[in-house]
């Protein structure tokens, strides 16, 4: 894999000018546009997004919140891994928003 040594100064600045994904998917984008391999991710704001978004990555999925306000996502509760079909993404859904909404309010924006 060619790794390129540094991403554009216009992706760095859009990246961090950008509300959307701010923190947690920032690193991602710029470490692709340096070449390198990621994750496939989404961010979702419904269940039914984030149904659409598992079956087009194919099972099992993993999810978690994605908020600055939650810095240890697991610690909460914010990560549920090996999700096998829509009703375990649904309930991972409504069990990380449910989480979210008691270590830190402000970091809910939809409802499940």
């Amino acid at each position: 894999m060619k790794v390129q040594q540094e991403p554009s100064l216009k992706l760095v600045k859009q990246q961090l000018a950008s509300t959307r994904y701010r923190r947690a998917c920032t690193g991602l984008t710029l470490l692709r546009s340096a070449g390198v391999s990621v994750v496939a991710h989404q961010r979702v704001d419904s269940q039914d997004e984030a149904v659409v978004a598992a079956a087009a990555f194919d099972y099992p999925v993993v999810m978690k919140s994605v908020s600055a306000d939650i810095a240890h996502k697991s610690d909460i509760g914010g990560v549920r891994l090996h999700l096998q079909d829509a009703g375990a993404v649904r309930a991972a859904y409504r069990e990380i928003l449910g989480a979210a909404a008691r270590h830190a309010p402000a970091a809910c924006r939809s409802p499940a």
